[in-house]
């Protein structure tokens, strides 16, 4: 069985996307490194409203034949709430990680983050 916690207020998403970011913070050992594979909206060009357009209409219609549709409304619905690359960056330090480095692949519908934890806690 697979479980999904849907939020539906984006401010919701980003207090809970910052609650548990602080956490993996705090459990990380000193020098312990994140990672965050995430999928995200083209930030322009054509590939945007492409991309878009596939999320909304295409995605969820044919997940929907293969399973429970919801899941993928909630998956559109996720990547639009999630923050963009640079907002993200900017509370991932903010929280204490450092060395962050980021790289996108398919013409950035799909980021991977990382940072290490300094210090003594």
């Amino acid at each position: 069985m697979t479980n999904i916690l849907i939020i539906e207020d984006d401010e919701a998403f980003r207090s809970f996307l910052e609650v548990s970011l602080k956490e993996l913070h705090r459990v990380l050992a000193p020098g312990g490194r994140i990672g965050v594979l995430e999928f995200a909206v083209p930030r322009s060009g054509l590939l945007a409203p492409l991309y878009r357009w596939y999320m909304t209409w295409v995605l969820p219609r044919v997940g929907g034949l293969l399973s429970r549709s919801y899941a993928y409304r909630y998956l559109t619905e996720s990547i639009e709430q999630f923050p963009d690359p640079d907002r993200f960056i900017r509370l991932l330090e903010s929280i204490g990680f450092s060395g962050i480095a980021t790289r996108n692949f398919l013409g950035g519908t799909v980021w991977i983050y990382k940072g290490i934890k300094n210090g003594e806690n």
